[in-house]
C-alpha cells in the first residue's frame, strides 16, 4: 500500500503516463489484476508504442488466465523492441500456450 501511496504522490509532480502505468502495477499488488489491468487500458493511446506498456498487459492477463490475450500482447511488445536484451525478457512470454 506503501508503494502505492508512492506513486500517488509522485504523479503529483510528474503526471507522465510511464507513471500512471507504474502506478497501475502498484494498484495491482494492492486491489488484483484486473484493477491494474483496467487502469493500464486507460493508458493505450499514450503508450502503445511502449514496449513495456504492451509487456505489462501481458502479465496482468497472464494472472487473470487470459492466455490468448495475453500472447498478443507479447507479440506487440516483442514487435516494438528491436533491442536483443530487451526482447530475450520477453521471449519466454512468447511461448504462453493456449488455456
Amino acid at each position: 500500500m506503501q508503494i502505492l501511496l508512492l506513486y500517488d504522490a509522485l504523479i503529483c509532480h510528474l503526471p507522465s503516463p510511464v507513471t500512471r502505468l507504474h502506478r497501475a502495477i502498484a494498484l495491482g499488488q494492492v486491489l488484483g489484476p484486473q484493477v491494474a489491468l483496467d487502469e493500464a487500458d486507460t493508458l493505450a493511446r499514450d503508450l502503445d508504442r511502449y514496449y513495456l506498456y504492451h509487456a505489462t498487459r501481458a502479465a496482468l492477463l497472464r494472472e487473470l488466465g487470459r492466455t490468448a490475450q495475453a500472447r498478443q500482447a507479447n507479440e506487440r511488445a516483442l514487435g516494438l523492441t528491436v533491442n536483443p536484451a530487451e526482447r530475450a525478457c520477453e521471449r519466454p512470454d512468447a511461448e504462453i500456450a493456449d488455456g
